[in-house]
């Protein structure tokens, strides 16, 4: 599963996480399987969560948490 950066208080007034941060474009670019609309990814705060997510795009890639997956490490 692809991981990417997330930060979660980086969100739009549907709720998706918006991954247009310096981490969470690092991680898009160095994916090492192709990123659609749909897919399932897990988003990550370093030493803080992780968390499901299913990927949409709308000028910009977001992901829709799936909450009942969160683990804090």
């Amino acid at each position: 599963m692809v991981r990417i950066y997330a930060d979660i208080n980086n969100r739009d007034e549907k709720r998706r996480v918006r991954l247009n941060t310096v981490g969470a474009e690092r991680d898009i670019a160095s994916a090492q399987e192709p990123l659609e609309p749909g897919k399932r990814v897990m988003l990550y705060m370093d030493d803080e969560f992780e968390v499901e997510a299913t990927l949409e795009f709308e000028k910009i890639w977001l992901g829709c948490p799936d909450w009942s997956t969160l683990r804090y490490y």
